[in-house]
C-alpha cells in the first residue's frame, strides 16, 4: 500500500498554503519512507510528519540547531547554553566550540553525545543531517523509546490517537497542542491505496 500523493498534497496545500518544489521533494522522500517503515497506521504516520513539521520549521528537511544564524553558529549556541543551561555543555560541547559537537540535528533534533552514541554517530555527528540517517533516527527512536523512554505506539495505536500526549516521546509536552493540531490535519490527507493508484493525478516533478 502507498500514500495517495494527490490527496496528501491537496490536503497540505488547503491547510498550509502554496507548495514549493523543495518542499514537495522533501515531503515525497518522507512519504516514501513512511510507506515502507515500521509504523503502519495513518495516525502514526501523521504524527511523525507533524513532529518533523515543527522540528524543522516547516521545511521537512533535516536541520541543525540554530541553522538560521548567519555566522559563528556554534560559538553563539555555546554562549547560549553557557548562560541558560550550563549543565548541558559537557554533553553537547565536550570540546568547547571545536568539533565534534552534539547540538540538535536531523528531523527530531538529536542532541547530546550520549544520544548520538545510541546511533553510533559520536565520531560522525554530521551524518544526522543526511535524510536517510535522520529518518532512521526518528523512526527507530520513536519506536523504541530512545529519546525519553516512551514510544509512539504507546499513545498512537489501533485504539487511540492521543496526539497531545505523544509529544512525550520527543520532548515532554513542549508545543504539544500545536503539534497535535498538525497531526490531526495531516492525517486527513493520508489515504493508503494500491501501489498503482498512489501517484494517480500527481506529477511529483512539477506539482506546486
Amino acid at each position: 500500500m502507498r500514500i495517495n500523493r494527490k490527496k496528501f498534497f491537496d490536503n497540505y496545500r488547503t491547510n498550509y498554503g502554496k507548495l514549493t518544489q523543495p518542499l514537495v521533494d522533501s515531503l515525497n522522500f518522507l512519504l516514501s519512507k513512511l510507506e515502507t517503515g515500521v509504523f503502519k497506521l495513518p495516525s502514526q504516520m501523521a504524527y511523525m510528519l507533524a513532529t518533523v513539521k515543527h522540528e524543522t520549521a516547516d521545511t521537512f528537511a533535516p536541520v541543525v540547531e540554530g541553522y538560521w544564524m548567519k555566522s559563528n553558529r556554534v560559538a553563539k549556541l555555546y554562549a547560549y547554553y553557557k548562560a541558560h543551561n550550563r549543565g548541558a555543555i559537557a554533553t553537547i560541547f565536550p570540546n568547547g566550540v571545536i568539533d565534534p559537537t552534539f547540538e540538535g540535528r536531523g528531523y527530531v533534533q538529536l542532541t547530546h553525545n550520549f544520544n548520538y552514541d545510541k546511533f553510533s554517530l559520536v565520531d560522525t555527528p554530521g551524518k544526522a543531517l543526511e535524510p536517510e540517517t535522520a529518518f532512521h533516527i526518528m523512526e527507530y527512536g520513536m519506536a523504541n523509546g530512545l529519546f525519553t523512554g516512551k514510544t509512539l505506539q504507546r499513545y498512537v495505536n489501533e485504539t487511540q490517537s492521543d496526539f497531545y500526549s505523544a509529544r512525550k516521546v520527543i520532548n515532554g509536552l513542549d508545543r504539544a497542542s500545536l503539534i497535535a493540531g498538525y497531526a490531526k490535519q495531516l492525517q486527513k490527507g493520508i489515504e493508503l491505496v494500491a501501489d498503482d493508484l498512489a501517484m494517480s493525478g500527481f506529477n511529483q516533478e512539477t506539482y506546486s
